[in-house]
């Protein structure tokens, strides 16, 4: 029984370590799962980038009226450049994206806000739409 003892203690074909066939079929199993656990996360990070997107942009469009009201002077909009001019939020969320008022968003001097369309694009690709109401501009999302 020492010999085998002795044997085994120095063998080749220790039992110390995983197999192959172990190793492959962990393997085999963590494929699967990031593959199905990986487009939920990539949505997931989209959803959250047009949350704060949209969390910016409601913001922005929100201050122009006090912004207008308290500059005394009419505020019109055709762009996110205009926006930014206007607006006291900070618009570094909306390089490159494209922003389409339907008619030009107008804010009277004393804080009035008129009815108009905001299109969000990025490329030629629409984002979102935008129904921006009066007299807050108070946005809501077109379905």
């Amino acid at each position: 029984m020492q010999m085998w003892d002795m044997y085994r203690k120095y063998s080749v074909f220790n039992t110390c370590g995983f197999t192959i066939i172990e190793v492959l079929v962990v393997l085999v199993i963590v494929g699967l799962i990031s593959a199905v656990v990986a487009p939920n996360v990539f949505s997931m990070l989209n959803s959250a980038n047009k949350t704060s997107m949209e969390r910016e942009l409601r913001g922005a469009i929100m201050s122009l009226p006090l912004n207008a009201k308290l500059s005394q002077t009419e505020v019109e909009v055709i762009s996110a450049r205009t926006l930014s001019e206007y607006s006291t939020a900070e618009l570094s969320e909306f390089s490159g994206l494209t922003f389409l008022f339907e008619p030009q968003l107008r804010v009277n001097s004393n804080g009035f806000c008129h009815n108009s369309t905001l299109e969000v694009f990025e490329g030629r690709t629409l984002l979102s739409t935008y129904e921006i109401q009066a007299p807050y501009c108070s946005l809501r999302i077109v379905d």
